[in-house]
């Protein structure tokens, strides 16, 4: 998708010098069309990702664990180095006890 908006950049570089304005509105039309389609499915995927409330709940329960974690580590407890910390989870959403367990895929790579 990346290399077809750059096409449209490259085209849009040569078709300024065309006289035809017919065709420049045709290809300004097509840049537009891209454009939203990225949008779109930029903003699609967004709303499965955030919107799905067995992910809020693993996001939930993970900054629980990383703040009992740094409480932890702050009174002197020893964590693993290979212990997961990846900073502020801003995102991170409330807890819905009601929304089912995500599915996590096993070491193998299935479910």
């Amino acid at each position: 998708m990346l290399i077809i908006a750059a096409l449209f950049v490259y085209w849009g570089g040569y078709v300024q010098y065309w006289e035809s304005t017919k065709s420049q509105n045709l290809y300004y039309a097509a840049c537009g069309a891209a454009l939203a389609a990225i949008v779109l499915l930029y903003v699609i995927s967004l709303t499965r990702h955030w919107g799905s409330r067995s992910r809020q709940k693993m996001r939930a329960r993970a900054a629980a664990y990383r703040k009992i974690a740094h409480v932890a580590a702050e009174n002197g407890a020893e964590l693993p180095d290979f212990y997961p910390h990846y900073g502020p989870y801003p995102f991170a959403a409330a807890f819905h006890a009601d929304a089912a367990e995500l599915e996590m895929p096993d070491e193998a790579g299935t479910r």
